[in-house]
């Protein structure tokens, strides 16, 4: 049976404010454009609002969810409505940070980057210290 109770994170790292700024105007002018459109008679009117609409769920969604979310056996990384990616720190044996990217080699060496485009620059250096961490402390309490 699955265990329905939701741990809560220990920390969590927040989105860059311009990014967010940036979607928030590309998801207005889309809107503007499409009210703009529906309100002459234009079958075209459909087809301009709906890429409004999945812009502004996407920068509500970008708003409300942090960029990382660090738990007691896992990370979340929350990067758009589309990407969201869980790792168990179990599966990760190194982690690199070259070039604004995470690079992740897992136990069995395949390696994979995770980019910080939207985390704040601020909280980068911090975001990797704390992933470092966290598989340091998984590393140590495995029984392989």
């Amino acid at each position: 049976m699955k265990n329905n109770i939701e741990e809560e994170p220990k920390c969590y790292f927040e989105r860059n404010t311009i990014i967010i700024l940036i979607w928030a105007c590309f998801a207005i002018a889309f809107d503007v454009l499409g009210y703009y459109v529906l309100n002459i008679p234009s079958p075209w009117g459909v087809f301009v609002s709906i890429p409004g609409l999945i812009l502004s769920i996407q920068t509500l969604w970008l708003i409300l969810n942090p960029y990382v979310l660090f738990y007691k056996t896992k990370f979340e990384i929350k990067q758009s409505f589309i990407y969201n990616k869980e790792i168990y720190y179990l599966d990760i044996k190194l982690v690199e940070l070259k070039n604004n990217n995470v690079i992740i080699t897992y136990n069995d060496y395949s390696k994979e980057n995770l980019p910080t485009v939207g985390l704040r620059n601020s909280h980068r250096q911090s975001m990797f210290d704390t992933l470092k961490q966290e598989i340091e402390l998984s590393n140590l309490n495995r029984d392989f």
